[in-house]
Formats: structure tokens, sequence, C-alpha cells
């Protein structure tokens, strides 16, 4: 079970804990990031930049461990935000990531900008020529693209600074919206992201030409294709590999046999296809199919002298008789 809050300061104990929890994070997960950037976090969220305030999600347990984060950054005089960095930590599954982007959209969204912007690296050839890293930057690309959001083609935002440096593209989510997002936008935000993320990085006259590189009104968005691809296999796996950050839920079809008549119905699984009906409506979650598990599972977390005697009870009850274990005799007394 995770919660997702978001951190304003680090007054208070417990959020200065969870802030430096999240630059471990942030260092685990990001090897070359500046040690600067990471030990200004704090100073950050105590004094936020008017033009380019961060805005901090974390991913908790029950107990406040974190177990993800995302940093977003709001450009309010163009209208967009820009997610500088999301993260979960090392060895946690279970739709983290999914979580977060599903949050921040919905922040984006309050802010009221027209556009959540984002770097991430290509899949393609030219920009990316090792195979191995191509699947995982289209991996990555794939997640974003069941959000709706999609690469910014036709400009010189991938044009690196110096002679082997990374070449990160920009991807744009609309946020729901249909159209295509205009030049000025587009100018805009990469105007914003270049200045006020890389101010030591990038030279004006490096932003200058990226920003008149956009040309195209409203702006070309590139879809994500199966490029590469060898086999449906493949394409599978690599479909696989995006949708592992949806959480995933089990819904067994047989559950009406707690339906115990002779009790007066004291279990409720109607309320399964209540919750499975909002559930499919999210974006966060996929269905899986129930298997079957040896016995050893169960003898993992029961007594076997109990499941010997559940079973032995089964065989010997009439089809017609049911044996319930009723052990909550205060609720119906």
């Amino acid at each position: 079970m995770i919660r997702i809050r978001r951190v304003y300061d680090t007054i208070s104990d417990r959020d200065r804990e969870a802030v430096e929890e999240t630059q471990k994070v942030l260092r685990s997960r990001f090897p070359g990031i500046s040690s600067a950037l990471v030990e200004r976090l704090p100073e950050e969220l105590r004094h936020p930049a008017p033009l380019f305030r961060p805005v901090l999600y974390l991913a908790e347990t029950s107990a406040g461990r974190v177990r993800g984060f995302a940093l977003l950054r709001h450009a309010p005089d163009v209208r967009v935000c820009f997610l500088d960095f999301i993260a979960a930590a090392r060895g946690e599954t279970g739709g983290v990531g999914g979580a977060l982007y599903g949050r921040v959209r919905d922040e984006a969204r309050a802010l009221g900008c027209e556009g959540l912007f984002l770097e991430t690296f290509s899949d393609e050839p030219a920009l990316e020529p090792d195979p191995d890293r191509r699947r995982e930057n289209r991996s990555r690309l794939r997640f974003y693209a069941a959000w709706g959001a999609r690469p910014i083609d036709g400009t010189a935002y991938a044009t690196p600074v110096g002679a082997g440096d990374p070449a990160p593209i920009l991807v744009y989510d609309g946020l729901d919206r249909d159209d295509p997002p205009s030049a000025e936008l587009v100018r805009g935000a990469i105007r914003a992201i270049l200045e006020r993320r890389y101010p030591e990085y990038c030279p004006p006259s490096y932003v200058d030409a990226v920003v008149a590189s956009v040309t195209a009104d409203p702006v070309a968005l590139r879809d994500v294709p199966p490029a590469g691809t060898a086999s449906a296999v493949a394409a599978e796996v690599e479909a696989e590999a995006g949708r592992s950050s949806l959480i995933p839920f089990v819904v067994n079809q047989e559950h009406e046999i707690h339906h115990v008549r002779e009790r007066g119905y004291v279990e409720a699984p109607a309320r399964v296809a209540s919750i499975q009906r909002e559930l499919d409506r999210s974006a966060s979650f996929r269905q899986v199919e129930p298997r079957s598990y040896p016995d050893r599972h169960v003898l993992t977390v029961h007594d076997p002298e109990y499941v010997r005697y559940l079973r032995k009870v089964c065989e010997e009850t009439p089809p017609d008789r049911s044996v319930y274990p009723y052990v909550f005799p205060i609720r119906n007394a």
C-alpha cells in the first residue's frame, strides 16, 4: 500500500527526513547527477523560484518510507510544467511510477498548464546507436505514450551542447488535449527549460538556436512505433515493459462462493464488481488472470494440521450442506 503526498518544505522533522530519503533515491537512480543539484533541493523547497517553482510528490509506505518521488517544476509565465525527475526507489515495483505520473498530471492541470513537458532519451538509431539502450528508451517512451505523451518532432532540441554530450529528446503531454501544441507554447517551454533548468550548461546562443528551430505551427508530435521489433513476441515483450508500471489486480470470478446464504450473506462479494468497475475506469491499473498455486504457498502461512482439518471437513461435507466458521458472533448477536 502506498500513499502519495506533496512536500512543501523541510520545516517538520517528518518532511526533512522524507526529503533526505528522496536525495538518496536521486543519487541512487541518477548516478551521474550533479551533487550540487541534489544538495540544493531542500533550499529550493524552502525558497522556491517563482518562475520555476519546484513541486515535490512522494510515494510512501504507511510507515513513511519513501518508495519513489516526482519532482515537477512550474513555469507559470509560459503556462507549462516540466517533469524534472520521476523515479522509484531501487527494488520497488507495483505501479509506483504510474501513480506518481498520474498525480503530477493532475497537478499540472490544477495549475492551469497547457502542457506537461519532460526529457527522455531517444529510441532512434541516429540518436542512440546502442540497441540495448534503445530498447530501454523505447520502454520509457511507451510508458509515457500510455498517458498520451509523445516526443516532439522537427526541432533541434536533441542537438548536443558539445561533442559527446547527452542528447535528450523533449516529450509533450497535452494533459488529455487532442490538439498538438502551438509553436508559441513549445518555444516558451524550451526557453524556460533550457534557461532555468540548465543556466550554467546551455549558453544563450545555443538556447536561441533551439528555440528558433521550432518553425511548424502546430508542432509535430511523433508516434512511438514498434521500431526495431524483430517479431510479434518481441513486440509483446516491449509492450509488457510499458505496462509494468501499471498496478496489477486479480479478480477471482468464483467469489460468489462467499455468498453464505445460511448466514444471511455475512460477506458482501457484490462489492467486488463495484470496485472492479472503478478500477477499469482508471488508467493506473491492469487486470491479470488468477492462477492456481501449489499447497506449499498456503503451508508457508498456515499450520499444516489446520490445512488438513479443512480439507477433511470439505471432503466429508455433503454437497447441499455448508460449514461456516462464524468468527464474528457479536456482529449479528
